[in-house]
C-alpha cells in the first residue's frame, strides 16, 4: 500500500513523497501498531512518521525523528487513488 503525503517544511517548503513498505513496516515496528488499525487509533505522531521515514529512508535527511520534527509545519496525506470511491 502506497499513500502521498505532502510535508510542508517551516521555511515554507512543500514536498510530496510516496511511502514504500519499508515505511509501512518501520512505523508498525516502532509503534507495535498494525497498519490496519490507523483508522480506529490513528494519532498525528504516526502520520509525521511515516513522512519522516520517507526522508530519512531516500536520505533526504539524516536528523532523527524528533529533530526532524523541528523543521515542518506539517503533513498531510492523500488516500491512494485506488482506494477512492
Amino acid at each position: 500500500m502506497q499513500t502521498n503525503l505532502h510535508i510542508t517544511y517551516a521555511d515554507k517548503t512543500i514536498k510530496d513523497v510516496v511511502t514504500t513498505p519499508a515505511d509501512i513496516v518501520a512505523l508498525e515496528r516502532t509503534f507495535e501498531i498494525s497498519i490496519a488499525r490507523l483508522g480506529s487509533d490513528f494519532k498525528m505522531t504516526h502520520l509525521y512518521f511515516l513522512a519522516w521515514s520517507v526522508e530519512h529512508r531516500t536520505h533526504a535527511t539524516e536528523l532523527e525523528f524528533d529533530p526532524w520534527l523541528e523543521t515542518i509545519e506539517g503533513v498531510d496525506s492523500e488516500v491512494p487513488k485506488a482506494q477512492k470511491r
